[in-house]
């Protein structure tokens, strides 16, 4: 018996070693050991940088962004549910495309038939048009939108334009909101698109609409749609200070006067500028926003909650803002998403003196307090390579829950796009 005894104790080590705890095992607010190397994942060593995440019915993850080096391109790439690359994708899981400029995507959506609509701008000489493109789901253009070459450029006229945010509506038209700018003040911008890629004029009278919500500048971050009209958010300046911007917009390019009596809002969160980068409407119409907030000399990340009506919701952090912070350092939220059960998660970057900056991300309760469950006391904060990482976008999956976070992370002094995902 006593001989017999190492051969049953090794393996049982063995199988203790390799055994992976499942996902509900582990601490909410960890990296998920299931996904990638440690729940991190970097690719196209080259450089890129990912700005939008979307999961599809597959569960298979979808980015956006843009590559790095020489000449900035549009890069749309496809991550199986263990974030390996998924090679039946594009050229071995990613697509590159050129635009014919400098290109950058800023923002993604995905058709009920499997198509990706990704939107940002191309830039040749230094004036730049809103660039959309749509991708069939096998990663290639789509030659039945725009042109016949998958993708279409709109101006406003001016020297600059973007799209930061894009939405797409049940009967199939693609609506993206950013900016147009003549060189000086940004002013917000929407743009409406048929199901082809052809301007619809029967929004704004010729597709695109422009605002003037403050006197200087101001943009558009992000969209949603209520089923009647679009929602979006982003910043304006009020007396040359940017404050967080939210928007209802009708479904023929007008501001919907029943929201907040003007079709808009802004919202000083503290004492210097604030910049909403983000936002999710959640299912009983309020209107969460994150950004960057200024306070007594240092970035921290700002979280506002508007009901439906555009008063903030003073329901959330007694009067419906929410400051945190990570330290005395340049701090910025970028993404946000809404969990099955209410709680918000947002994400970002988070400067560390040591290493750089890593992937921030922070779960609030349904009251805006910070989740002292989640990670430490509410916090997660991920290092990829030792320098800088910054985390841009996030989705929760509906199906388990799981967190998965977008960004770059610098490897051997490149910066890579990255993901991350957590336990919920």
């Amino acid at each position: 018996m006593r001989a017999s005894r190492p051969r049953i104790f090794l393996p049982a080590i063995a199988l203790l070693l390799m055994w992976v705890p499942p996902a509900h095992a582990l601490t909410p607010g960890g990296l998920d050991p299931t996904f990638g190397q440690g729940g991190k994942v970097t690719a196209l060593p080259k450089g890129a940088v990912g700005y939008a995440v979307h999961i599809d019915p597959h569960g298979r993850a979808i980015t956006a962004g843009y590559t790095l080096g020489g000449h900035p391109d549009f890069v749309v790439a496809r991550f199986l549910q263990n974030g390996t690359l998924d090679t039946t994708f594009g050229d071995h899981g990613r697509t590159v495309l050129d635009l014919g400029g400098a290109d950058y995507a800023y923002a993604l959506d995905l058709q009920a038939d499997g198509r990706i609509v990704v939107a940002g701008e191309s830039d040749v000489g230094g004036t730049s048009r809103i660039a959309v493109v749509r991708f069939n789901n096998n990663g290639r253009p789509d030659a039945t939108f725009g042109g016949g070459d998958g993708f279409t450029l709109t101006s406003f006229g001016n020297q600059r334009q973007a799209a930061n945010a894009v939405v797409l509506t049940p009967d199939g038209n693609i609506i993206v909101a950013g900016f147009t700018s003549a060189g000086t003040n940004a002013r917000s911008a929407m743009i409406r698109y048929t199901p082809g890629g052809q301007l619809d004029r029967s929004f704004g009278g010729d597709g695109r609409v422009s605002f003037d919500l403050s006197s200087s500048d101001e943009q558009f971050e992000a969209i949603a749609w209520d089923g009647t009209n679009y929602v979006l958010a982003g910043y304006a300046e009020v007396s040359l200070t940017p404050e967080f911007s939210a928007a209802s917009v009708t479904g023929s390019g007008k501001l919907n006067v029943q929201f907040s009596h003007d079709g808009f809002t802004t919202t000083n969160v503290t004492a210097g500028a604030d910049l909403g980068y983000a936002m999710v409407r959640q299912p009983n119409g309020t209107i969460v926003v994150a950004g960057r907030v200024s306070n007594s000399g240092r970035d921290d990340w700002g979280v506002v909650r508007y009901l439906p009506s555009g008063a903030l919701d003073t329901s959330w952090g007694g009067n419906g803002k929410v400051v945190t912070s990570f330290g005395k350092s340049f701090d910025v939220a970028y993404g946000i998403a809404s969990q099955t059960n209410g709680k918000i998660v947002v994400v970002g970057r988070v400067h560390r003196r040591a290493t750089g900056s890593d992937f921030g991300v922070v779960r609030y309760n349904t009251d805006g307090s910070v989740n002292l469950t989640f990670g430490m006391s509410g916090k997660a904060v991920t290092d990829f390579a030792g320098s800088d990482d910054g985390a841009r976008d996030v989705i929760a999956r509906p199906s388990n829950g799981k967190i998965l976070v977008v960004g770059d992370a610098t490897v051997n002094g490149v910066r890579r796009l990255a993901l991350a995902r957590y336990v919920p």
